[in-house]
């Protein structure tokens, strides 16, 4: 009787083992099962295009929504045999261009897109440009200062924020707007990275020479006066700023200017470079031109 009952078990449980594997079986995907633009990879589907769909192509977030609408625009430099020229599209892309004004140079153009990182505007050019020569303005940022508008290059921020402080006309060391802005702003409207941002000051500072000394007097080469100044950090001054002489024995007198090497919360040091001046202790330089209106 026992081995009857367990006959019927067996021959009883044999049909619901093979429906519970049937059940089971299906749930599981199988290649033949995966549609025909999707491939499985290790157990998990993932999607590619199927032969003769159109690539989508991936585009970085435009800069049209952090950038104001007068940036948007085409900046020019000239050099003796060149000249060069990037413009800024609000969809988020570049044009970069170089001429060669000398026989043998031809015209260079790439284009790419922009991002804002950091407070810089990094350029990317699109592929297809392997082997050719890289633009020169990998990244920078833009501002307007009175009726000019520039693009500046990394290497230009500090000479431009001494343009602004010592209140002359900006030079054409820059790459400008080929047109002038149509309103004049009295103040400076720029996209600083934040490092350079305190650069520009809203007022000059003026400080006295605390030292003064003609390192060509030393016997060492070249064109040389360094100086300390009693003023540093805590009064706006930074690593690269430009300052003037205010105190010339003459009218006629060229002023000259000297650029900040170290500056501490309350002293500065700085060089002189090219000129045969060499300011007295107790005179006055200034990061505004003495003779800026």
């Amino acid at each position: 009787m026992r081995r009857f009952v367990e006959f019927l078990v067996v021959v009883c449980a044999a049909p619901l083992v093979a429906l519970v594997l049937s059940v089971a079986c299906a749930s599981e995907p199988r290649p033949s099962d995966a549609p025909a633009n999707e491939r499985v990879v290790a157990g998990r589907r993932t999607f590619e295009a199927a032969p003769g769909d159109p690539a989508v192509p991936r585009r970085e977030p435009a800069v049209a929504a952090v950038l104001p609408a007068w940036a948007f625009t085409e900046y020019r430099q000239y050099w003796t045999d060149t000249s060069e020229s990037i413009e800024l599209f609000a969809d988020g892309t570049y044009s970069w261009k170089s001429y060669g004004h000398s026989a043998g140079r031809r015209p260079y153009e790439e284009r790419g897109s922009v991002r804002l990182v950091g407070g810089w505007l990094e350029l990317t050019r699109d592929e297809g440009h392997a082997g050719e020569r890289r633009a020169s303005v990998p990244r920078g940022c833009v501002a307007r200062w009175r009726e000019r508008r520039c693009f500046l290059r990394e290497r230009d921020v500090v000479r431009f924020a001494n343009d602004v402080n010592r209140g002359l006309p900006l030079g054409p060391r820059f790459l400008l707007a080929k047109d002038s802005s149509q309103s004049v702003e009295s103040e400076l409207e720029a996209t600083l990275p934040p490092e350079y941002a305190d650069y520009v000051l809203a007022e000059p500072v003026i400080a006295t020479v605390l030292t003064a000394v003609d390192r060509r007097a030393l016997g060492e080469r070249g064109d040389r006066v360094e100086f300390t100044l009693d003023r540093g950090a805590a009064d706006g001054l930074r690593v690269g700023h430009e300052l003037w002489t205010l105190d010339l024995p003459s009218a006629d007198e060229i002023p000259w200017s000297g650029r900040l090497v170290e500056v501490g919360e309350h002293t500065a040091r700085g060089r002189m470079r090219f000129t045969p001046f060499v300011p007295a202790v107790g005179s006055r330089l200034s990061t505004r031109h003495p003779r800026a209106p």
